[in-house]
């Protein structure tokens, strides 16, 4: 007859690793389903940075000023 403590301890390790692999495979199906639905969704569009009207450029002497 075996020890009732070795036989609780290996069942104990194998409800641990069925619970580790049911983790891994939930975690494996998340980031599966994340990055396929990422790749498929619109991406929004970048905000455009104001830029000054072209030709106009300060004078030397306010560039002279700013520095």
């Amino acid at each position: 007859m075996s020890d009732p403590n070795q036989t609780l301890s290996e069942q104990i390790e194998q409800l641990v690793r069925e619970h580790l692999e049911t983790s891994r495979r939930a975690a494996a199906a998340a980031v599966e389903r994340a990055f396929s639905s990422a790749s498929m969704a619109p991406r929004p569009k970048a905000a455009r940075a104001t830029t000054r009207a072209s030709g106009h450029r300060r004078a030397s002497a306010e560039v002279a000023a700013l520095s």
